[in-house]
Formats: structure tokens, sequence, C-alpha cells
């Protein structure tokens, strides 16, 4: 009979452990750097009065935020499936403010703002073939490639926003062409791929 309890003690510990193991890997993940960063990101979204995507979508979307040196020209390029379509749009926005935000308290105003929803030389199926090889959810930021160092002033300035089901990732890159190691190439080609193939 002691034996046939610690068998059954057995299975339903094992049974347990696995349970968890389940319910830990199918949590949703929140994967954020640089808190100033991210918080000055955020100061932009909802300048553009845009919603929030850092609990996560129903399907995918992805922002691609680009600052371009020190001038107030902004892009971002925004590709998410909703409502059982893909939708593709560009945003060029100017915005004033004190640079110094959050640090300092102060507010970011939106200018003006241009949007435009261009056709795309890729079909979707192409694009997220190509999304897939990057493999967005294991990209590091710049600044976790070990040995990385930033020597280059100025130029351009990205944040990736990309949120599903299961995961928020913000990410940061500085002139990431400019650099010739995996990561930075991995993360050049999604600029390639959001920026570069609209027509």
């Amino acid at each position: 009979m002691r034996r046939f309890l610690i068998l059954i003690f057995s299975i339903l510990l094992l049974n347990s452990c696995q349970s968890n193991q389940a319910t830990n890997t199918s949590a949703f993940q929140k994967f954020i750097v640089d808190s100033v960063d991210y918080e000055r990101l955020q100061e932009k979204r909802m300048i553009l009065n845009y919603s929030s995507i850092e609990n996560g979508v129903d399907s995918l979307e992805i922002r691609l935020w680009t600052s371009l040196g020190h001038t107030d020209l902004n892009l971002v390029d925004i590709l998410k499936y909703e409502n059982n379509n893909w939708h593709y749009s560009q945003n060029r926005y100017w915005y004033s403010g004190d640079a110094n935000f959050p640090n300092k308290g102060s507010k970011m105003f939106l200018d003006s703002a241009e949007i435009k929803s261009p056709k795309l030389d890729l079909a979707f199926s192409e694009i997220i073939a190509k999304l897939k090889a990057i493999d967005l959810r294991t990209l590091p930021s710049q600044s976790q490639i070990t040995g990385f160092s930033d020597n280059i002033a100025d130029g351009e300035y990205y944040d990736l926003e990309v949120a599903t089901k299961n995961y928020y990732r913000h990410l940061f890159f500085h002139e990431p062409r400019r650099y010739s190691d995996s990561v930075n190439q991995r993360f050049s080609r999604l600029i390639k791929l959001l920026a570069i193939k609209a027509k």
C-alpha cells in the first residue's frame, strides 16, 4: 500500500511540474532594455494618439520609429495584422519640446504629421517569411551586443516595437547599417524591409 501511495504521489508531482513549466513558457513576456528611451518613445506615441501595444496585440504589430539626427523630422513605419487584413502605414511627423524629456519632466508637442499607406513591393507572405528569417523574438538590442562600441556621432536612431499575443519587445539601434556584425545586419535587413520597400 505504501509503495502504491508513493507511486501516486510521484505521478501527481511530475504532472504538477509539467503543468507549471507549460504555464511559465506561455506567460506573456515583456522585453525593455532602456527605460529612459522607452519613456521617450511612449511620449511620441501619445502625441501621435497611437494605442499602446506593450501589453500585446491579437496577432502581430511592428512599429519602426526613426529619428534623423539633430533634425525635428521623425518617421514611424507600422505593419500590423488586424481584422483579418494586413495594414501598412508610414507617418512622417515633426514635434517640438525639451530634448531632455523625460528627465526634466517637460513635454513634447506635435507640430505636424503626414500619414501615407503605400503599396509594398513584396507580398505580405514574403514579408512574413523575411521577418521569420530575421527572427525578431531573439534579436537583442544594440547595447546588448558583446563587445559592441557605438563610435558614430549623430545619424539615424531606431526604436523597434514588436507585439504579439505572447510578447512585447522594445529594441534600440543607432546607425546599424554602419556595423558589420550579424545583429546589426539583421536589424538593417528589417529597416530595408519596412522603410525602403514602399513605393
